[in-house]
């Protein structure tokens, strides 16, 4: 399975299916593939392997299984988006029910035949890559990422002075505050009352506690409140270069002399 996973298809021969079929995978069926992330919180690796192994086996008996140390990789007979949506929650709260971890899962778009499956090991890579960075999709689709597919194109320096310029003459500490309120005010559509109430806080003391923070700094393209793509773009690239590669902006702060 794995050299079915990591390998092009200018690798999958005669000799490669007959090998699978000695040892009773049929390659040539239509197949779906995850990848799934496994956060331990509490118990030991075994426990959970073991626990999503049983779920497994009784949520669909044909699907394949392949650990590795980052990561698990599962491939399931090929089924429509929403019942593999439904299928990936089932084992989420399975398995989270049964064990204290928490599972992201990142699924494929639908291959057209089984020499793509490469491919869509790829996609389903970065599905998960997006869930984790945003933390509030735990299962996402590949077909349901827009920017993240150019995103690792784009030099990670490039992604920091994008945010150094949106949020110029922050430390490290203001631009945490202001990104996560952005996010949430995005989230909630502009509505200030909406955002206060995430926050437990009172409209006039988000509005007062934001416009402290950016006043004569951040760029007006991101505030005054409104929705624009360029907050969108600063905070998806913070999510990617702090949240998801990194610990701290002061850290890219300092390493890029900005």
């Amino acid at each position: 399975m794995n050299e079915w996973l990591t390998h092009s298809e200018k690798f999958i021969n005669k000799a490669f299916l007959d090998r699978g079929l000695a040892i009773g995978i049929d390659s040539r069926l239509p197949f779906r593939c995850l990848v799934v992330n496994i956060e331990l919180l509490d118990g030991t690796a075994d426990t959970v392997s073991a626990a999503l192994k049983k779920q497994l086996l009784l949520l669909e008996p044909g699907a394949l299984l392949c650990e590795t140390i980052t990561e698990t990789i599962l491939l399931i007979p090929a089924r429509y988006n929403e019942s593999m949506r439904e299928f990936a929650q089932q084992l989420k709260r399975a398995v989270e029910r049964q064990c204290d971890v928490c599972i992201s899962i990142g699924i494929d778009s639908p291959t057209p035949d089984y020499l793509h499956m490469h491919e869509a090991y790829l996609q389903a890579q970065k599905a998960l890559q997006s869930s984790l960075r945003m933390r509030k999709v735990p299962i996402k689709f590949y077909d349901e990422i827009n920017m993240e597919i150019f995103a690792d194109e784009i030099p990670d320096a490039a992604k920091l002075e994008y945010i150094h310029r949106i949020f110029r003459g922050y430390d490290s500490s203001e631009v945490e505050k202001t990104i996560a309120m952005l996010e949430i005010f995005y989230e909630e559509d502009g509505s200030i009352t909406k955002s206060a109430a995430r926050f437990f806080i009172h409209k006039a003391t988000f509005t007062f506690i934001v416009t402290s923070l950016t006043a004569g700094r951040v760029s007006e393209a991101v505030w005054p409140p409104y929705y624009t793509s360029y907050g969108i773009h600063a905070i998806f690239y913070y999510k990617i270069i702090v949240c998801f590669k990194f610990s701290s902006i002061h850290f890219l702060y300092c390493s890029s002399g900005i």
